[in-house]
């Protein structure tokens, strides 16, 4: 089992906005763009970058 990136630690503590304390979202970088978590409070638009790009696989599916 490989370990976890810093991303996936952070998604997985469900974390809060720092400025308006709203839910933060992960989004994935798919392999293509950086990993990122946003808040969704649209007057926000605080994010958080991370230089990975992880590829989501939903429990028990597979990418094929």
């Amino acid at each position: 089992m490989k370990d976890k990136t810093v991303f996936e630690r952070v998604i997985e503590m469900n974390q809060k906005c720092d400025i308006c304390g709203s839910i933060m979202l992960p989004m994935y970088g798919g392999g293509w763009d950086n990993d990122r978590i946003v808040c969704t409070n649209r007057e926000c638009c605080a994010e958080i970058e991370f230089p990975t790009s992880t590829e989501y696989i939903e429990k028990g599916g597979s990418m094929e």
